[in-house]
Protein backbone atom coordinates (compact mmCIF):
# COMPACT_ATOMS: atom_id res chain seq x y z
CA UNK A 1 0.00 0.00 0.00
CA UNK A 2 1.55 3.49 -0.80
CA UNK A 3 -0.15 7.34 -0.27
CA UNK A 4 1.19 9.82 -3.17
CA UNK A 5 1.82 13.31 -2.47
CA UNK A 6 -2.00 13.88 -3.40
CA UNK A 7 -3.24 11.16 -0.89
CA UNK A 8 -4.32 9.17 -3.28
CA UNK A 9 -4.11 5.57 -2.38
CA UNK A 10 -2.73 2.76 -3.78
CA UNK A 11 -3.33 -1.21 -2.75
CA UNK A 12 -1.67 -4.38 -4.27
CA UNK A 13 -4.17 -7.91 -3.99
CA UNK A 14 -2.93 -11.15 -4.43
CA UNK A 15 -5.16 -14.10 -6.39
CA UNK A 16 -7.61 -15.73 -4.41
CA UNK A 17 -10.72 -17.23 -5.11
CA UNK A 18 -10.28 -17.62 -8.42
CA UNK A 19 -10.02 -13.75 -8.79
CA UNK A 20 -6.68 -12.29 -10.19
CA UNK A 21 -4.19 -10.02 -8.05
CA UNK A 22 -4.78 -6.26 -9.13
CA UNK A 23 -3.31 -2.73 -8.28
CA UNK A 24 -5.86 -0.14 -7.65
CA UNK A 25 -6.10 3.48 -7.15
CA UNK A 26 -8.14 5.12 -5.06
CA UNK A 27 -8.74 8.80 -5.20
CA UNK A 28 -8.26 11.28 -2.38
CA UNK A 29 -10.76 14.01 -4.53
CA UNK A 30 -13.67 11.52 -4.18
CA UNK A 31 -13.29 10.41 -0.63
CA UNK A 32 -11.87 6.82 -1.74
CA UNK A 33 -15.81 6.53 -2.93
CA UNK A 34 -14.04 6.02 -7.08
CA UNK A 35 -11.18 3.58 -7.73
CA UNK A 36 -9.08 3.04 -10.85
CA UNK A 37 -8.11 -0.95 -11.40
CA UNK A 38 -5.18 -1.32 -13.72
CA UNK A 39 -5.07 -3.82 -16.07
CA UNK A 40 -3.69 -7.72 -15.87
CA UNK A 41 -0.45 -7.72 -18.20
CA UNK A 42 -1.32 -11.62 -18.04
CA UNK A 43 -4.58 -13.43 -18.42
CA UNK A 44 -3.66 -16.64 -16.34
CA UNK A 45 -5.06 -15.18 -12.86
CA UNK A 46 -2.66 -16.99 -10.77
CA UNK A 47 0.20 -15.25 -11.29
CA UNK A 48 -1.02 -11.77 -10.60
CA UNK A 49 0.52 -12.23 -6.92
CA UNK A 50 1.10 -8.70 -6.03
CA UNK A 51 3.23 -7.61 -2.99
CA UNK A 52 4.93 -3.41 -2.50
CA UNK A 53 3.77 -0.94 -4.81
CA UNK A 54 5.07 2.53 -4.96
CA UNK A 55 5.12 5.78 -7.09
CA UNK A 56 7.49 8.06 -8.60
CA UNK A 57 7.40 11.32 -8.60
CA UNK A 58 5.43 11.57 -12.18
CA UNK A 59 2.64 9.25 -10.64
CA UNK A 60 4.15 6.03 -12.49
CA UNK A 61 2.98 3.17 -10.39
CA UNK A 62 5.33 0.58 -9.90
CA UNK A 63 4.82 -2.82 -8.31
CA UNK A 64 6.13 -6.40 -7.33
CA UNK A 65 4.64 -9.70 -8.85
CA UNK A 66 5.82 -11.74 -5.91
CA UNK A 67 4.81 -15.24 -7.94
CA UNK A 68 6.45 -14.24 -11.66
CA UNK A 69 9.50 -12.67 -9.54
CA UNK A 70 8.74 -9.13 -11.83
CA UNK A 71 8.71 -5.71 -11.79
CA UNK A 72 5.27 -3.79 -13.48
CA UNK A 73 5.24 -0.27 -14.24
CA UNK A 74 2.38 1.38 -14.95
CA UNK A 75 2.11 4.66 -16.73
CA UNK A 76 0.14 7.60 -15.36
CA UNK A 77 0.84 9.09 -19.36
CA UNK A 78 -1.60 6.45 -20.27
CA UNK A 79 -3.84 6.95 -17.45
CA UNK A 80 -2.36 3.43 -16.46
CA UNK A 81 -4.13 1.73 -19.39
CA UNK A 82 0.10 0.69 -20.56
CA UNK A 83 2.48 -0.55 -18.62
CA UNK A 84 6.45 -2.08 -18.62
CA UNK A 85 7.40 -5.44 -18.05
CA UNK A 86 11.06 -6.20 -16.11
CA UNK A 87 12.04 -9.70 -15.85
CA UNK A 88 14.73 -11.64 -14.58
CA UNK A 89 18.09 -12.35 -16.80
CA UNK A 90 18.97 -15.44 -15.12
CA UNK A 91 21.19 -15.59 -12.08
CA UNK A 92 23.95 -13.54 -13.28
CA UNK A 93 24.11 -10.25 -10.88
CA UNK A 94 27.02 -10.40 -8.12
CA UNK A 95 25.61 -9.52 -4.41
CA UNK A 96 27.85 -8.08 -1.74
CA UNK A 97 27.77 -9.86 1.91
CA UNK A 98 27.35 -7.82 4.58
CA UNK A 99 29.65 -9.72 6.73
CA UNK A 100 31.98 -10.10 4.04
CA UNK A 101 31.30 -13.40 3.13
CA UNK A 102 31.21 -15.40 0.04
CA UNK A 103 29.60 -13.35 -2.74
CA UNK A 104 27.26 -15.67 -4.53
CA UNK A 105 25.34 -14.40 -8.27
CA UNK A 106 21.75 -14.34 -7.76
CA UNK A 107 18.64 -13.34 -9.77
CA UNK A 108 17.31 -10.04 -9.93
CA UNK A 109 13.57 -10.21 -8.73
CA UNK A 110 13.51 -13.32 -6.15
CA UNK A 111 10.23 -13.90 -4.42
CA UNK A 112 10.49 -9.63 -4.45
CA UNK A 113 8.30 -7.93 -2.28
CA UNK A 114 9.44 -4.38 -0.69
CA UNK A 115 9.71 -1.57 -2.84
CA UNK A 116 10.78 2.14 -2.60
CA UNK A 117 12.30 4.81 -4.52
CA UNK A 118 15.35 6.72 -2.68
CA UNK A 119 15.85 10.66 -2.95
CA UNK A 120 17.93 10.45 -6.16
CA UNK A 121 15.61 7.89 -8.11
CA UNK A 122 17.14 5.10 -7.79
CA UNK A 123 15.04 1.72 -7.21
CA UNK A 124 15.44 -0.12 -4.38
CA UNK A 125 13.16 -3.41 -4.28
CA UNK A 126 13.75 -6.57 -1.14
CA UNK A 127 13.80 -10.01 -2.04
CA UNK A 128 12.48 -12.18 0.04
CA UNK A 129 14.08 -15.12 -1.97
CA UNK A 130 11.28 -18.27 -0.94
CA UNK A 131 11.19 -20.02 -3.70
CA UNK A 132 14.39 -19.75 -6.29
CA UNK A 133 16.81 -19.45 -3.29
CA UNK A 134 19.79 -19.24 -5.06
CA UNK A 135 21.49 -17.29 -2.65
CA UNK A 136 20.77 -20.20 -0.23
CA UNK A 137 17.91 -21.24 1.60
CA UNK A 138 16.13 -18.80 3.23
CA UNK A 139 18.31 -15.83 1.95
CA UNK A 140 17.01 -12.64 0.66
CA UNK A 141 18.53 -10.00 -0.84
CA UNK A 142 18.55 -6.09 -1.54
CA UNK A 143 18.53 -4.71 -5.27
CA UNK A 144 19.22 -1.36 -6.38
CA UNK A 145 18.50 -0.16 -9.90
CA UNK A 146 19.83 2.74 -11.13
CA UNK A 147 18.14 6.09 -11.40
CA UNK A 148 19.66 5.87 -15.33
CA UNK A 149 18.07 2.98 -15.97
CA UNK A 150 14.23 3.99 -14.74
CA UNK A 151 14.76 6.92 -17.30
CA UNK A 152 15.59 4.93 -20.08
CA UNK A 153 12.77 2.46 -19.41
CA UNK A 154 10.65 5.13 -19.28
CA UNK A 155 11.75 6.38 -22.90
CA UNK A 156 11.22 2.92 -23.99
CA UNK A 157 8.58 1.27 -26.04
CA UNK A 158 5.80 -0.30 -23.56
CA UNK A 159 5.46 -3.71 -22.96
CA UNK A 160 1.70 -3.43 -23.63
CA UNK A 161 -1.78 -1.75 -22.97
CA UNK A 162 -5.02 -2.72 -21.45
CA UNK A 163 -6.74 -6.16 -22.73
CA UNK A 164 -4.10 -6.23 -25.57
CA UNK A 165 -2.01 -8.29 -22.64
CA UNK A 166 2.28 -8.09 -22.59
CA UNK A 167 3.47 -8.37 -26.02
CA UNK A 168 7.37 -7.89 -24.87
CA UNK A 169 9.57 -7.35 -21.79
CA UNK A 170 12.84 -5.98 -20.23
CA UNK A 171 15.71 -6.92 -18.60
CA UNK A 172 18.32 -5.15 -16.53
CA UNK A 173 22.02 -4.82 -17.18
CA UNK A 174 24.18 -6.09 -14.70
CA UNK A 175 25.76 -2.72 -14.95
CA UNK A 176 22.91 -0.87 -13.92
CA UNK A 177 22.09 -2.86 -11.00
CA UNK A 178 23.48 -3.49 -7.15
CA UNK A 179 22.52 -6.42 -5.29
CA UNK A 180 23.04 -6.78 -1.38
CA UNK A 181 22.09 -9.57 0.82
CA UNK A 182 21.87 -10.24 4.91
CA UNK A 183 22.93 -13.72 5.12
CA UNK A 184 20.36 -15.83 6.66
CA UNK A 185 17.98 -12.83 5.99
CA UNK A 186 14.15 -12.80 4.27
CA UNK A 187 13.40 -9.60 3.44
CA UNK A 188 9.71 -7.84 3.07
CA UNK A 189 8.99 -4.54 3.46
CA UNK A 190 11.46 -1.52 3.10
CA UNK A 191 10.96 2.41 3.69
CA UNK A 192 13.57 4.98 3.21
CA UNK A 193 14.04 8.00 6.19
CA UNK A 194 16.19 10.25 4.27
CA UNK A 195 19.48 8.03 3.63
CA UNK A 196 18.49 5.60 6.02
CA UNK A 197 17.06 2.54 4.80
CA UNK A 198 14.86 0.37 7.00
CA UNK A 199 14.43 -3.38 5.95
CA UNK A 200 12.07 -5.49 7.53
CA UNK A 201 13.33 -9.05 8.07
CA UNK A 202 10.94 -11.82 8.25
CA UNK A 203 13.46 -14.13 10.13
CA UNK A 204 15.15 -17.26 8.51
CA UNK A 205 14.06 -20.52 7.34
CA UNK A 206 14.97 -23.30 9.76
CA UNK A 207 13.70 -26.60 8.39
CA UNK A 208 10.17 -26.49 9.11
CA UNK A 209 9.94 -23.79 11.18
CA UNK A 210 9.35 -20.08 9.49
CA UNK A 211 9.41 -16.93 10.66
CA UNK A 212 12.03 -17.16 13.76
CA UNK A 213 14.60 -14.24 14.60
CA UNK A 214 12.50 -11.37 13.01
CA UNK A 215 13.60 -7.82 13.40
CA UNK A 216 14.26 -4.62 11.51
CA UNK A 217 17.88 -3.57 10.16
CA UNK A 218 18.73 -0.11 9.61
CA UNK A 219 21.80 1.00 6.61
CA UNK A 220 22.46 4.60 5.72
CA UNK A 221 22.77 3.72 1.49
CA UNK A 222 25.57 6.25 1.59
CA UNK A 223 27.87 4.07 3.70
CA UNK A 224 29.58 1.04 2.74
CA UNK A 225 26.99 -2.10 3.04
CA UNK A 226 28.70 -4.20 6.02
CA UNK A 227 28.46 -5.66 9.57
CA UNK A 228 29.66 -1.88 10.90
CA UNK A 229 26.85 -0.03 9.38
CA UNK A 230 24.41 -2.23 8.35
CA UNK A 231 22.68 -3.37 11.90
CA UNK A 232 19.91 -4.12 13.75
CA UNK A 233 17.48 -1.35 14.78
CA UNK A 234 16.82 -3.32 18.34
CA UNK A 235 13.36 -3.98 17.05
CA UNK A 236 12.42 -7.59 17.19
CA UNK A 237 9.34 -9.20 16.06
CA UNK A 238 8.09 -12.26 14.58
CA UNK A 239 7.50 -11.87 10.90
CA UNK A 240 7.53 -8.24 10.29
CA UNK A 241 6.11 -6.81 7.38
CA UNK A 242 4.47 -8.86 3.70
CA UNK A 243 5.63 -6.02 0.81
CA UNK A 244 5.02 -3.12 3.44
CA UNK A 245 6.52 -0.98 5.42
CA UNK A 246 5.42 2.51 7.09
CA UNK A 247 6.24 4.32 10.62
CA UNK A 248 6.29 8.13 11.88
CA UNK A 249 9.82 8.74 11.71
CA UNK A 250 9.88 11.22 13.93
CA UNK A 251 8.06 9.36 17.01
CA UNK A 252 10.38 5.91 16.32
CA UNK A 253 13.69 7.90 15.94
CA UNK A 254 12.92 11.51 17.60
CA UNK A 255 14.53 14.53 16.76
CA UNK A 256 15.76 16.61 19.22
CA UNK A 257 12.46 18.99 19.84
CA UNK A 258 10.45 16.09 19.64
CA UNK A 259 8.91 17.04 15.83
CA UNK A 260 5.75 13.80 15.43
CA UNK A 261 4.97 14.39 12.04
CA UNK A 262 6.12 16.23 8.42
CA UNK A 263 3.98 16.36 5.34
CA UNK A 264 3.90 17.84 2.10
CA UNK A 265 0.94 17.80 -0.20
CA UNK A 266 0.38 19.34 -3.36
CA UNK A 267 -2.91 21.52 -3.32
CA UNK A 268 -3.52 22.86 -6.64
CA UNK A 269 0.26 24.47 -7.91
CA UNK A 270 1.12 25.37 -4.73
CA UNK A 271 2.59 22.48 -1.74
CA UNK A 272 1.28 22.93 1.41
CA UNK A 273 4.09 22.05 3.89
CA UNK A 274 3.06 21.10 7.79
CA UNK A 275 4.50 19.73 10.43
CA UNK A 276 4.25 19.46 14.58
CA UNK A 277 6.50 19.21 17.26
CA UNK A 278 5.07 17.22 20.78
CA UNK A 279 7.23 19.93 22.80
CA UNK A 280 10.43 22.67 22.63
CA UNK A 281 13.81 23.14 24.31
CA UNK A 282 16.70 25.27 23.53
CA UNK A 283 14.96 25.99 19.32
CA UNK A 284 15.92 28.55 17.56
CA UNK A 285 14.16 28.11 14.18
CA UNK A 286 12.78 26.36 11.43
CA UNK A 287 13.90 26.49 8.03
CA UNK A 288 12.24 24.95 4.93
CA UNK A 289 14.36 23.58 2.56
CA UNK A 290 13.48 22.42 -1.07
CA UNK A 291 15.53 21.35 -4.20
CA UNK A 292 15.01 20.21 -7.62
CA UNK A 293 17.66 17.17 -7.27
CA UNK A 294 17.24 15.98 -3.89
CA UNK A 295 21.34 16.95 -3.33
CA UNK A 296 21.63 20.69 -3.52
CA UNK A 297 18.98 22.37 -1.20
CA UNK A 298 18.22 25.96 -0.79
CA UNK A 299 16.11 27.61 2.51
CA UNK A 300 12.69 29.18 1.21
CA UNK A 301 11.37 29.68 4.31
CA UNK A 302 12.36 30.44 8.01
CA UNK A 303 10.47 30.61 11.50
CA UNK A 304 11.13 30.87 14.86
CA UNK A 305 10.63 27.95 17.61
CA UNK A 306 7.53 27.96 20.34
CA UNK A 307 9.96 26.85 23.06
CA UNK A 308 6.22 25.22 24.47
CA UNK A 309 6.21 22.15 26.16
CA UNK A 310 2.85 21.79 24.11
CA UNK A 311 2.24 20.55 20.67
CA UNK A 312 3.12 23.32 18.16
CA UNK A 313 1.59 22.82 14.46
CA UNK A 314 3.41 24.87 11.55
CA UNK A 315 2.84 25.47 8.04
CA UNK A 316 3.45 26.93 5.12
CA UNK A 317 2.67 27.21 1.41
CA UNK A 318 5.27 27.28 -1.64
CA UNK A 319 3.19 28.95 -4.00
CA UNK A 320 6.38 29.14 -6.40
CA UNK A 321 6.91 25.56 -7.21
CA UNK A 322 10.49 25.28 -9.29
CA UNK A 323 9.97 24.66 -14.11
CA UNK A 324 12.64 22.93 -14.08
CA UNK A 325 12.09 19.55 -12.66
CA UNK A 326 8.61 17.39 -12.37
CA UNK A 327 9.48 16.33 -8.58
CA UNK A 328 10.12 19.13 -5.68
CA UNK A 329 12.18 17.43 -2.79
CA UNK A 330 11.39 19.23 1.08
CA UNK A 331 12.86 19.02 4.21
CA UNK A 332 13.30 20.90 7.84
CA UNK A 333 15.95 21.99 9.01
CA UNK A 334 15.90 22.65 13.08
CA UNK A 335 18.67 25.25 14.33
CA UNK A 336 19.03 25.20 18.57
CA UNK A 337 19.89 28.32 20.32
CA UNK A 338 23.75 27.26 20.26
CA UNK A 339 23.54 26.46 16.70
CA UNK A 340 23.62 23.08 16.56
CA UNK A 341 21.18 21.52 13.48
CA UNK A 342 19.03 18.58 12.63
CA UNK A 343 18.04 17.50 9.22
CA UNK A 344 14.48 15.88 8.59
CA UNK A 345 13.46 13.38 6.54
CA UNK A 346 13.03 14.20 2.77
CA UNK A 347 9.34 14.47 1.56
CA UNK A 348 8.42 14.84 -2.68
CA UNK A 349 5.37 16.06 -4.70
CA UNK A 350 5.17 15.91 -8.05
CA UNK A 351 5.10 18.64 -10.49
CA UNK A 352 2.91 19.41 -13.81
CA UNK A 353 4.53 21.06 -15.97
CA UNK A 354 1.70 20.71 -18.86
CA UNK A 355 1.61 24.62 -18.30
CA UNK A 356 4.47 25.04 -19.97
CA UNK A 357 3.52 23.55 -22.96
CA UNK A 358 0.37 24.27 -25.36
CA UNK A 359 -0.57 22.40 -28.73
CA UNK A 360 -2.15 24.17 -31.44
CA UNK A 361 -4.62 23.62 -33.37
CA UNK A 362 -5.89 20.78 -31.15
CA UNK A 363 -7.77 18.82 -32.58
CA UNK A 364 -5.75 19.32 -35.75
CA UNK A 365 -6.64 18.26 -39.44
CA UNK A 366 -3.95 19.60 -40.82
CA UNK A 367 -0.57 17.83 -41.82
CA UNK A 368 0.82 20.03 -39.06
CA UNK A 369 0.22 20.91 -35.51
CA UNK A 370 2.53 24.10 -33.62
CA UNK A 371 3.69 23.29 -30.52
CA UNK A 372 4.90 26.26 -28.04
CA UNK A 373 7.16 25.58 -25.18
CA UNK A 374 7.94 27.96 -22.58
CA UNK A 375 11.12 27.06 -21.75
CA UNK A 376 12.44 28.33 -18.39
CA UNK A 377 15.70 26.40 -17.97
CA UNK A 378 19.45 26.36 -19.88
CA UNK A 379 18.47 23.25 -22.13
CA UNK A 380 19.62 24.01 -25.67
CA UNK A 381 17.57 20.84 -26.85
CA UNK A 382 14.53 19.12 -26.62
CA UNK A 383 13.09 15.75 -27.08
CA UNK A 384 9.89 14.48 -27.87
CA UNK A 385 8.74 11.42 -28.51
CA UNK A 386 4.62 10.72 -29.69
CA UNK A 387 3.32 7.26 -28.55
CA UNK A 388 -0.04 5.77 -29.96
CA UNK A 389 -3.37 5.76 -27.29
CA UNK A 390 -2.09 2.54 -27.08
CA UNK A 391 1.36 3.59 -25.79
CA UNK A 392 3.03 2.45 -28.99
CA UNK A 393 6.07 4.35 -29.90
CA UNK A 394 5.39 6.77 -33.08
CA UNK A 395 7.56 9.03 -33.76
CA UNK A 396 10.89 10.57 -32.23
CA UNK A 397 12.47 14.09 -32.36
CA UNK A 398 14.98 16.68 -31.54
CA UNK A 399 14.67 20.39 -31.66
CA UNK A 400 16.68 23.12 -30.31
CA UNK A 401 15.50 25.33 -28.45
CA UNK A 402 16.00 28.51 -26.55
CA UNK A 403 15.39 30.82 -23.49
CA UNK A 404 11.67 31.91 -23.62
CA UNK A 405 8.89 30.79 -26.23
CA UNK A 406 9.65 28.50 -28.83
CA UNK A 407 7.19 28.01 -31.12
CA UNK A 408 7.72 24.22 -32.94
CA UNK A 409 6.25 22.62 -36.27
CA UNK A 410 5.32 19.00 -35.57
CA UNK A 411 4.41 17.23 -38.82
CA UNK A 412 1.22 15.00 -38.12
CA UNK A 413 0.55 13.87 -41.65
CA UNK A 414 1.94 10.50 -40.80
CA UNK A 415 -0.40 10.39 -37.47
CA UNK A 416 -3.46 7.99 -37.58
CA UNK A 417 -6.38 9.61 -37.10
CA UNK A 418 -6.86 8.93 -33.40
CA UNK A 419 -5.75 10.45 -29.74
CA UNK A 420 -1.85 10.49 -29.58
CA UNK A 421 0.71 11.03 -26.25
CA UNK A 422 3.38 13.63 -26.65
CA UNK A 423 6.01 12.90 -24.68
CA UNK A 424 8.69 16.44 -24.01
CA UNK A 425 11.40 15.81 -22.61
CA UNK A 426 14.17 19.21 -21.37
CA UNK A 427 17.02 18.48 -19.70
CA UNK A 428 15.57 16.24 -16.36
CA UNK A 429 11.36 17.57 -16.71
CA UNK A 430 9.62 15.03 -18.50
CA UNK A 431 6.14 16.70 -20.26
CA UNK A 432 3.33 14.62 -21.15
CA UNK A 433 0.46 15.95 -23.24
CA UNK A 434 -2.50 14.81 -25.84
CA UNK A 435 -3.27 15.57 -29.27
CA UNK A 436 -5.86 14.44 -31.23
CA UNK A 437 -5.81 14.32 -35.07
CA UNK A 438 -8.89 14.53 -36.79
Amino acid sequence: MEVDGAGNLYVSTFNGGGNPGRIIKYNASSNYTTSTTMPLYDNDWWINYYAGVTVDGAGNVWALNLDEHELVCFTAASSYNSYYVVTNNGDIYQSTSRTGGANPTVYLFSGPEGIQFDASGNLWIANNNDWTKTNGTGEGTLVKIDASYITSLLGSPVSGSGAGGQTSSYTVPTTDATVYHIPGSKPGGIRFDGNTLFINDQGTNQGNTWNVNGEVWKWDITTTFDAANAVSSAIHTTYPGYGGMDFNNFALFPLPIEMTSFSVKKVGNTANIQWVTASETNCSHFEIQRSVDATNFETIFRINGTNKQTKNYYQYNDNNLPKQANVAYYRIKQVDNDGTETISSVRTIGIDRKNLVSISPNPTQSDATSLTIDNDTNEEFTMIRIYSAQGHLEKTLKYPLHLGVNKLKVSTFDLVKNMHIINIIIGNVAINTKLLVN
